[in-house]
């Protein structure tokens, strides 16, 4: 019987495994069976890409076998091809040709390894997203119909893999690996404050405390950036929705033909955009109260320069209290492209406590 091959020893992280899938065939498969392996070679003081050699030896020469499951998920949270995605991998006999396989590293039944604590959960969580960009890349839905277990195989022995974990409980962990941002409500605005006016008084904010305007900054961040529902190059990544951009880390991370199903989807990733590239580091850094306006300024700036421009170019003099000096300095810096000059002037008005409306 002729070997399928596979079983290189390469490992990827969530962005690598979601490129390396757009690189394959798809497979005939009609839905992802998920099992767990204590043995053979397994033990953590062997490397992945040994134990992933060992894993070929035993399924080609040992079991003579043609092939082995589709991947497999180690200890230390990456994902591990075995038999190519392409082709129906060998793994229970009655799902054999017409399902993909994916393996997690050890036992998992009661009294066994943890699943949801200790360095169990790492493997979960990692089967859980290399599941879930499978199942998108195969346009299938994270549910009991497309995601099974090894024991639902009416015909195989092993009546207790995956291990004991309730099913219903790894679905839930996939579908919301699949869009961790859409799956939640959207994160709730800060405290409502009033538009101001350059002479007004402003809400000051403790340092650690900031939050940003939903009245004046979330409004005119989708004038600026614009909606697109389609993913659009925006060089070295992809972005999407008002400006969420591959490049950032925030999940989900953009990719070429992605999609939002509506607006409410990209407000949302907006939000969480503006609290963890924006706020974070503005909590993290300012050391001096802030007004409002201030900080949806500062918030602005960050989400076009990034957070080490902020640092590096802001923060020393907004922690000097030289407020004025902060904002003649966004409104001065230079930029190649007339566009982000005439943001920065936003910027700085905002800053100086006004609330320009017009873009």
């Amino acid at each position: 019987m002729a070997w399928q091959g596979g079983f290189k020893g390469d490992s990827y992280d969530r962005p690598q495994w979601r490129a390396y899938l757009r690189t394959q065939k798809k497979p005939t498969s009609g839905f992802l069976v998920i099992h767990a392996t204590g043995a053979p070679y397994t033990l953590a003081a062997v490397g992945g890409a040994k134990r992933m050699a060992n894993l070929a030896n035993y399924y080609k020469n040992q079991q003579k076998w043609k092939g082995g499951p589709n991947a497999f998920v180690m200890g230390d949270g990456r994902i591990y091809p075995g038999t190519p995605v392409s082709l129906m991998g060998v793994h229970s006999p009655g799902f054999n040709n017409i399902s993909t396989a994916f393996e997690a590293e050890g036992d998992y039944r009661k009294g066994q390894r943890p699943w949801a604590s200790g360095d169990g959960k790492a493997v979960w969580d990692a089967m859980a997203w290399a599941s879930a960009e499978w199942l998108e890349w195969m346009g299938m839905d994270a549910d009991d119909k497309h995601c099974r277990f090894h024991m639902e195989d009416a015909r195989t022995t092993h009546k207790a893999c995956p291990g004991a974990m309730q099913k219903a409980w790894f679905v839930a962990k996939v579908r919301e690996a699949m869009n961790p941002i859409l799956a939640k409500a959207p994160p709730p605005p800060p405290p409502v404050m009033p538009i101001v006016t350059a002479k007004a008084k402003q809400f000051v904010y403790a340092p650690g405390k900031f939050a940003w305007s939903n009245e004046w900054l979330v409004p005119m961040m989708k004038k600026i950036e614009g909606l697109r529902l389609k993913a659009y190059p925006d060089p070295p990544g992809w972005s999407i929705g008002y400006g969420h951009c591959s490049t950032s880390k925030v999940a989900p991370i953009t990719y070429e033909g992605m999609t939002l199903p509506n607006e409410a989807a990209a407000d949302a990733l907006l939000r969480a955009d503006l609290n963890a590239l924006c706020l974070h580091f503005l909590n993290a850094w300012v050391k001096v109260p802030l007004e409002q306006g201030m900080i949806d300024a500062l918030c602005m700036f960050v989400f076009q320069q990034g957070a080490t421009q902020f640092k590096r170019k802001l923060v020393p003099t907004i922690n000097q209290k030289m407020h004025w000096t902060v904002a003649k300095m966004i409104e001065t810096m230079p930029h190649a492209k007339a566009g982000v000059m005439r943001r920065r002037r936003l910027e700085a008005a905002r800053y100086r406590g006004e609330s320009p409306t017009k873009w």
